[in-house]
Order: C-alpha cells, then structure tokens, then sequence
C-alpha cells in the first residue's frame, strides 16, 4: 500500500504575529517593544535533557513494529535532525536528548498504513509518550475545468484542510509538502492535459476542503468532500485578475531570481473568528524581472512576495490612503505593479542592559525599510506604514545576535516580556563590516504592594492583575496580604503616541464581592514598590465594565465599516453555531473515559458551576494555560465550581492521564471517545480550535462561550483572557 499522509496542524502562529506587527501603524507596534529575556534559572532548566516517546498502533491499538520515525523541527522548513530510528516489536522508539521549546514535529511512515505527522513543543527535563496512530490510506483526485468546460492543466493544490479519524482538529499541508511526505516530486500533483489533480494518498475515512491554485485562472475552494477512492469531484476555475509584478533592482539580484520560486501571501479579514480568515499562500516561478500569477478579484487586507535570501517589498495594510492601499487592490482584469528587490546580508549585533551587560534569549525583530518603485524606477521609503521584517534572531549566551537584512537603513525591534526599549535605527552598508551598533534595553519594574479588605485588614489569596497591553498573568497574594509582579508591558497614548509610565492594577477578592482598581506610577520605586490596594464591596458585573473601559482606552477607534462587519459575523456566530449561544443548554458529554471524579456525564455536575477546556496533547496553547486553569481549580473549587477537562481522541485514556498527572491536574478529566461523540457534539457549539472554553451553569445552561457571541449582543468576558474574572462574576451574581 503506498504511503500516505496524516496531516498535522499547520504552523502559522509565528509568522502571523509577525505580519500583523507589521501591518500596524509605527507608535503601536511599539507598544509591543519588549525583549523577552531569559533568567539564569530559565537557562540551568533548559540545560535538562528532555526524552520523546513514540508509540506507533494501528487503529486497534496493535503495535506497529519497523514504522520509520524521524524528528523534524522547524526554522523556515521543517529541517531533518540526527534523532531517526524504527519502532521496534513493542511499537515504540525512544529519542534521548531532544532540545526543549522547539517547534517539532513526529514524522512516521510505514509502506502498509497511513503517514502521520504530529506537531509538539516539548519541555526541558520531560519525559513524553506520544501515540501515533496509523491509518489505512485512500487515494483520490479531483477535475480541474474552466467556465466553459475546458479540462486546465497545471492546477495545483494550495492548501488542503484535512479532518482525519482521531484528529484533535482541522490540519492543513500545502503542495510543497508533498515532496517530503511522499517522496514524489510536486509535479506529480499537479493537474495533466486531462484535468486531473492527483491528490496525496490520505487516511481512510477523512473529510477535505481543497483550494486550488493555477497560474491564469482564479483559485478556487471546494466544499468539505469525503475522501474515497477515485474521482472525488469537478471544481470550476473562473477567470481572475491576472497579476504582472515587476521588480526593481540591481542586475546581479534580479538575475538570482530568475528561475526561482517566489511565494504569493494574501489575506482577507471577512470578520471574527479564524473561519473568518481566508489566507492564501503560494509559489510561482519568477523569469527574473517579472512575477506572474492569477488572484480572485478584490481589496485584500495584506499583500506581499518572499523568497530565499531576497528582500521583496512593500508590504501595506489595506487601511492607508487610497494612493497606498491601492497597492494591495486587483479589482480589475490586468494589474501590473512594482516591486523593489534587495539581496539580504548578515550582520551582527549586541543586546545589552543600560548597565553594560549582555541579555541571553532576546528575541528581536529587524526589519529595513518599506521601498516602493515609483512609477520612474525610483526608490521610495513609506515610513509611516512601518518597516519590512527581514529576520527573527535570538541572543546567544553574550548576548549576540546575527541576521539577514538588505543595505540601508535597518531597525532593531524587540520582542516581550523583562525588558522594553525604543526601537533602534541605522544605517546599515555591506563594506564586509558586519558589526552594528549595540541594542540597549532597560528592565521593566517590579511591582510590590499589598491588599487590604473593606476593613483594612489583609486580603490573603486576593488576585492582582495588570491591565496593560499584552499582559495576561494573574498574581495572588500570600497571608498577608503581600504581591510582587515584573510588569511585561507598557500602554501607549492614544493621541500623544508615546509609552505612558504607569499601571493600572484590577485586585479582587475569589471569596467575597470586594474588589478595587488602582493607577500606580512606574517611575519611582517610591510609588510602585509600596502600593496600597484597598477592596471595596462591588456588584457582580463592575469588573466586566473594568475591564471594558481600560480596553476601550487601548483600543484602536473602529470606522463604521469595521462595526458593521464585527455585527455581522456575530450575527452569523449566533446561527451557525447555536447550540453555543449562552442561556442554551450545553451538549451533553456522552461516553468517553473519566478520571478523578465518580461522574460519568455532565449531568452529573448539575449543581455546580463547569468551566469546559477543550485540549490535546501537543497543543501549546492548551499547556500554557495549565498554570490558570489549576489556580481557578484553587480558588473557586470549594464555591461550587470545576473545571472539567475534556480532551480529544488523538491519544489513549491511559497515556493522558499519565500526561495530566505529571503536570498536576487534580481536577476531573475525560477523554473523548474514538467515534468522538463528545467534540462531534460541541462542533456544533462552535468548538472548532483548542484551546476552546465554556462556562456552564449550575442548571446546565452555557454562561459563556468565546467561540459564539451572546444572542442579545452584550460583549462577554473571554475564558480564555479573563478565565478568573468571568468565573467570579459567575459566583458573584449566585451568591446576589
């Protein structure tokens, strides 16, 4: 049986956030201007080796014994490692020696079953067991046609969104994968004179949507299609705007890119939530001064051309001036634009405190100008609509750096927590000097303090919250009423621009309706090292509004038109997914397999107050969340409320429960069964992506839902941003 492909979650988190700093104007991209640095006991931890184990089973949970494995971790690729071995009678391999926080992935292929790849992050010091399930393949196709019934050939697939058996969520692979998962060239995948696009062999029993590229006609969706085997479908291309880039630059950088593959990235915002979002990415061959390819007709909100060692821009947003944003509108037949095109350059640089020391850990943003060609040839910089990103390096153990970056002039941006700093700017011109001037940075505040109740005395366990752009960790006080808490981030002034040096503190007490919120000043430790915060008794809603108010005051103002579509898509979150609305009865929980707890359904919570969070094993984001849905288990759990974590089939009951017992989740757990009757069910609640969560009410009614807007349209706390806050507001309003 050929090879086939389980296909895993798409890598995007990266190079999405960068796009959108670079999308924003330069004041607030600002805003996010911090390094984040690493602490000497963040680096004794890192030193720890961390071990991956690989259970290879089929669908019956039988050992798969000679099943090739391989760890891959990504940079720009997924880029092979020395950890390669065969399962051995038990199914199982074992790699030693695995480097933490790295983006990683499992590659198994064996010539009888299914080909999986499964995505993970692992920690310094773990010991993982990873199941890798492999499947029966099936081998399909679809027809590529013109309007008029003309059979296309050169079609390819752009995207392909995949839900296998098992699956935790929607998976997605581009045609430029095909090669490393099938050992085929990606010519094989392309449509021939008789319109038919072979697809990769995939697992028995998947669903796909497919987007189809070609170079002279629009691309295209199909509809979610089951896969058998054989012709699964017609798709229709209709005529595009056919787009002609022209670049401009030196000889020698234009001749290396004749022959070379240059990546198309556009995206479209249609309103909230990641079905909203319609992103398309893809390579065509460029002759060297021209770039020609075919996109559906529009206004896109980003626009831009990569390639290997080259610098390609501008790159807008869609919200500029009509003379600028234009740049990323082909509402028209035939667009011709220009391009300016630079060969990229190392350089090497320093991050340093401003007392001299190195920063180990940095990670940076450097970026170099945003050129256009003018409609003469000429080179002109669009400062006001930000910089380009070149590179995304990080410090080493003295605090360099290297990166790839054109001549001119260059800026150095940083990135999160410990440390903030304005953006830095110079020149930078390849003579074979690679040395650029040092990066200094300045560490943020520490902030002490203590909590009082009503009645001055201290508020143990009281939750401390900084209300700044970016910030999102919960401190509690001790017994006596004492907190401290290095601040990430500062919030910028909506009409001066510039970082305004102080914080807002939101402190609440989990056993009463006392809370406060207080603007404490960081520039002398005078003030922000003895803060007082004292409680006052408040209605259950007043942090709701707390928080409202403060993210108004951040917020960039919202035209007409953006109200509209955010309307809109609530509109359609309420229809599509209205099993979730709140004040609807959640889903029930039928089968699976339960730990820590003697129920067996969530009726059987009926009484309490159920905070859902949706996981699975491998899913980083659910993991970092561990931390607060434990200190919500801790502080809420003896007031009628629990967390209940549900997570997929994509592992044994027996391997997650050893995986939630090593990082202490005490609370009770169920994982979904395979037929998967538990997340079928609450797809139609709007759980589409993990981590996904969901308040239910003693009576068993949904209170909150992240995933669907409330059918009156009032604005609701996120669990997945406020979990603490919208939990107390929750209680408060029992207790009234």
């Amino acid at each position: 049986m050929s090879e086939v492909l389980v296909l895993r979650q798409g890598l995007f988190w990266r190079h999405a956030t960068l796009v959108f700093l670079m999308s924003l104007p330069l004041w607030l991209a600002a805003q996010l201007s911090f390094v984040a640095a690493q602490s000497e006991e963040d680096r004794a931890n890192e030193s720890k080796p961390a071990t991956l184990i690989v259970s290879v089973t089929d669908r019956s949970e039988n050992p798969i014994a000679q099943a090739h494995v391989e760890l891959r971790v990504w940079t720009s690729d997924w880029v092979k490692t020395d950890f390669v071995g065969e399962s051995d009678a038990e199914g199982k391999i074992e790699f030693t020696g695995v480097k933490p926080d790295e983006y990683s992935t499992i590659l198994v292929t064996h010539p009888d079953f299914a080909s999986s790849m499964q995505d993970f992050t692992i920690t310094a010091g773990e010991e993982r067991l990873t199941q890798c399930t492999l499947l029966p393949s099936v081998e399909s196709s679809i027809e590529i046609r013109s309007p008029d019934g003309e059979l296309l050939k050169g079609a390819e697939v752009s995207r392909l969104e995949v839900s296998s058996p098992g699956a935790a969520s929607k998976t997605f692979l581009s045609c430029d994968m095909f090669p490393m998962l099938t050992g085929k060239p990606k010519s094989e995948f392309r449509s021939d004179e008789s319109g038919r696009l072979k697809l990769p062999p995939l697992p028995v029993g998947s669903s796909a949507k497919i987007t189809v590229v070609h170079p002279t006609w629009s691309s295209a969706d199909t509809a979610e299609i089951e896969l058998t085997a054989g012709m699964l479908t017609t798709l229709v291309l209709n005529k595009g705007t056919n787009v002609t880039m022209n670049f401009h630059g030196e000889d020698d950088v234009l001749a290396m890119l004749k022959g070379q593959e240059v990546s198309v990235h556009t995206f479209v915002n249609n309103g909230s939530g990641a079905s909203k979002r319609s992103r398309l990415i893809h390579k065509f061959v460029s002759t060297g001064n021209t770039l020609k390819f075919c996109l559906p007709p529009g206004q896109y909100d980003a626009f831009y051309l990569t390639t290997d060692d080259l610098v390609i821009t501008p790159q807008l947003p869609s919200s500029g001036p009509s003379t600028i944003s234009s740049f990323n509108n082909f509402d028209a037949e035939n667009v011709e634009k220009n391009c300016v095109v630079r060969k990229s350059r190392e350089i090497r640089g320093r991050v340093i405190t401003s007392a001299g020391e190195p920063v180990v850990g940095a990670t940076l943003i450097v970026s170099t100008e945003n050129l256009v060609a003018d409609s003469d040839g000429d080179f002109v910089a669009l400062k006001e609509f930000g910089w380009h990103f070149c590179d995304y390096p990080v410090t080493n153990e003295e605090g360099y750096y290297t990166a790839k970056v054109p001549d001119g002039k260059v800026q150095i941006n940083s990135q999160f927590s410990s440390y903030y700093s304005d953006p830095a700017e110079f020149e930078f011109v390849s003579d074979g000097e690679k040395a650029v001037p040092d990066f200094v940075v300045h560490p943020f505040p520490t902030l002490k303090g203590v909590v009082l109740d009503e009645a001055g005395k201290p508020c143990p366990s009281a939750v401390i919250r900084v209300l700044s752009f970016g910030e999102s960790k919960y401190v509690v006080t001790d017994q006596d009423g004492k907190f401290s808490s290095q601040i990430k981030s500062f919030d910028y002034d909506q009409e001066t621009k510039k970082r305004k040096f102080e914080s807002n503190l939101l402190a609440f007490d989990p056993q009463s309706d006392q809370a406060e919120l207080v603007t404490v000043g960081v520039k002398d430790p005078v003030e922000f090292e003895n803060i007082e915060i004292k409680l006052k008794s408040r209605e259950p809603n007043w942090i709701a509004g707390v928080l409202s108010e403060k993210s108004k005051e951040r917020a960039i103002e919202f035209t007409d038109e953006m109200l509209e579509t955010m309307e809109k898509a609530r509109a359609e979150s309420v229809e599509k997914f209205h099993e979730g609305v709140p004040g609807n009865r959640a889903p029930e929980l039928l089968g699976g397999t339960w730990f820590n707890t003697d129920a067996k359904s969530l009726e059987d919570f009926r009484g309490q107050y159920v905070l859902l969070d949706f996981w699975f094993i491998g899913c980083g984001p659910c993991e970092r969340d561990f931390p607060n849905l434990k200190l919500a288990q801790e502080l809420y759990g003896d007031q009628g409320f629990t967390v209940l974590s549900v997570h997929t089939s994509s592992q044994t009951p027996e391997n997650v429960k050893q995986y939630s017992d090593a990082r202490g989740l005490e609370y009770p757990l169920v994982v979904d069964s395979p037929s998967e009757e538990i997340l079928n069910a609450y797809k139609e609640a709007g759980v589409r992506g993990f981590p996904s969560y969901i308040l239910v009410g003693p009576d068993g009614k949904i209170l909150f839902n992240d995933q669907v807007a409330s059918a009156d349209g009032k604005v609701n706390l996120s669990l997945r941003a406020q979990k603490l806050e919208a939990i107390h507001q929750a209680l408060r309003t029992k207790k009234d």
